[in-house]
């Protein structure tokens, strides 16, 4: 109650007005922030810091002081603080600092037009109108737009008033699609229809693709006593819809609309297209880079693919482009999600508007591994030296309860298979922990499986990057190693070998490689060989490559 009988007087936040504040201005700054704050608390505790900061930021728009040492942003950079207060789902307050911050410094075009695009995006319709009126002009005629636009938005205006000031925009940009949709849509709402009818017809000349305009078309055949326009406009609509319907805005750039469906099932180095539906935003006239991952749900990593540009476009066209996308020969079996982000002309991550994430969940898939023929001139030449050697040239990646077959030729006795390994991002574990196997079966009907072990048959390729106290066991014999880089420093990622030799030599028909740690990690099989004669291998490179014409040839390569 004394909040209300105290909430009648003129009020102006502390964080706008800097000056002295009266008993109760301070009173009603000290109960909304004791408010705001204490929540915060609670949920901090409860569901933690992320939760928590909507009311830190609540707090602190009545307590100016908090804001630098909570969030690292200067009380004075007001754009600044409203992409916080956006971000955190405060729209009214962001709309508020996004006109306070055009106010207070100088009304170019471009700084209203980011002001403008901010609050139209939080639907603050009030705060467009005010800031339009004042920049719209020749030297700024999307002004003249967004004027009308707001008008029509806020419906508390006549028609008439968004109609003058669709008008100037459209005598100042008569190529734009949008300045005629927005017209029809005035005309429609004072139930003209005719001109309706023609400026969605124009927008849809302009701009083939905007969806908005072919909808519009088809619903005005449903107007009583209004038949005109093309009867398969509801048709074209519904093509132009996207197969994945994802609707974001990634800054004051574009709006994504959606994407072509992406395959269910997909394999390390498959090749597919994405078609992207998006929106660019007015006075966007440069090239925007989507940048899409493919995030495993048992690495919790994500794979950043190479990304391509748009085409570039004037602001406000509905356009479609395809994205050729290269899944990558590594990448984990199991659940994955493709995400898309944006990356401007300067190479920083746009911000879902709304949101504080910078990437959109597009779909789910399933990667299932693949049996990938190695470079046997690498295996046999760098990593085994021996004659009576022979490369199956099959390289792999496993996770999860994930297996691949092969087949070699069976007419070969061998004595041995070997291969060289590691596993990836595993837990720190004790020796002999059994990560994978290796099941052969003979032709004869017999098997046998071989357990693959850290610190005995193979370990951890990043193990140089954890601390030696929590390894948990020595590396096997490391086969081959390279230098990476990660967070500022430097460490070895190393390769490691393992033969395995049967009681007497045998013919295999069948060799599964089966991953069996399901908690975490990865099993990447670099090479695989077998042993023809024992005697003659030698591990360490002295004597020449063993080469066996015709084993690549006539092994089967099977995915299960």
């Amino acid at each position: 109650m004394v909040v209300i009988g105290i909430a009648v007087f003129s009020y102006r936040p502390p964080l706008l007005n800097r000056g002295g504040r009266n008993p109760k201005e301070w009173l009603f700054d000290h109960i909304l922030f004791s408010w705001h704050y204490t929540r915060s608390v609670w949920f901090e505790g409860v569901e933690g810091e992320e939760s928590a900061l909507p009311d830190r930021a609540l707090a602190a728009w009545y307590h100016p002081a908090l804001i630098e040492p909570i969030f690292g942003i200067p009380p004075s950079d007001y754009y600044s603080l409203a992409g916080l207060y956006e971000s955190l789902g405060c729209p009214a307050r962001a709309a508020r600092l996004f006109e306070f911050d055009f106010e207070r410094g100088a009304s170019t075009p471009g700084r209203a037009r980011q002001a403008i695009l901010s609050c139209a995006g939080l639907g603050a319709w009030e705060e467009v109108e005010r800031i339009a009126g004042r920049v719209a002009s020749s030297d700024f005629p999307e002004g003249y737009y967004w004027l009308g636009r707001a008008r029509f938005e806020l419906e508390d205006c006549s028609s008439s008033k968004a109609e003058t000031a669709l008008l100037q925009a459209k005598n100042n940009l008569p190529d734009c699609a949008d300045i005629y949709y927005q017209l029809g849509r005035v005309y429609r709402a004072m139930e003209d229809y005719k001109p309706a009818a023609e400026s969605f017809r124009r927008a849809a000349e302009i701009s083939p693709l905007h969806q908005k305009a072919w909808r519009a078309l088809a619903e005005l055949r449903k107007e009583p006593g209004y038949l005109s326009g093309p009867p398969d406009a509801s048709e074209i609509a519904d093509d132009l819809l996207p197969p994945l319907r994802a609707w974001a805005r990634f800054g004051n750039e574009l709006v994504l609309l959606g994407s072509s469906l992406i395959p269910p099932v997909i394999h390390g180095d498959d090749v597919f297209g994405l078609t992207l539906y998006y929106q660019t935003l007015p006075g966007v006239d440069r090239e925007l880079l989507p940048l899409i991952k493919l995030k495993s749900s048992r690495s919790g990593k994500a794979i950043l693919l190479t990304p391509v540009s748009l085409p570039r476009s004037p602001g406000e066209e509905y356009l479609v482009a395809l994205v050729k996308i290269r899944v990558p020969r590594d990448i984990w079996p199991g659940a994955t999600e493709l995400s898309i982000g944006f990356l401007d002309s300067e190479g920083k991550l746009l911000r879902i508007f709304g949101e504080r994430s910078y990437e959109l969940p597009l779909s789910p898939t399933t990667v299932r591994p693949r049996i990938f023929r190695s470079n046997s001139e690498y295996c046999l030449s760098k990593e085994i030296s021996a004659d009576g050697v022979i490369d199956l040239g099959a390289e792999t990646v496993l996770s999860g309860d994930s297996g691949v077959t092969i087949r070699p030729d069976s007419k070969i006795k061998v004595s041995g298979i070997g291969l060289i390994s590691s596993t990836m991002d595993t837990v720190p574990l004790p020796e002999g922990t059994e990560v994978g196997r290796i099941e052969c079966r003979q032709t004869d009907g017999r098997s046998s499986v071989l357990p693959v072990r850290l610190g005995r048959e193979t370990a951890d390729a990043y193990l140089d990057r954890w601390p030696s106290n929590i390894t948990g066991h020595p590396p096997a014999e490391i086969s081959s190693s390279q230098i990476l880089r990660e967070g500022g420093r430097e460490f070895s990622a190393h390769s490691y070998q393992a033969v395995f030799r049967f009681p007497r030599p045998v013919r295999l028909e069948e060799i599964r490689l089966s991953y069996d740690y399901p908690a975490r990690g990865a099993w990447m099989v670099r090479c695989l060989f077998l042993l023809t004669d024992p005697k003659k291998f030698i591990s360490g490179g002295e004597s020449e490559s063993g080469r066996y014409s015709g084993t690549i040839e006539n092994s089967a390569l099977v995915d299960d």
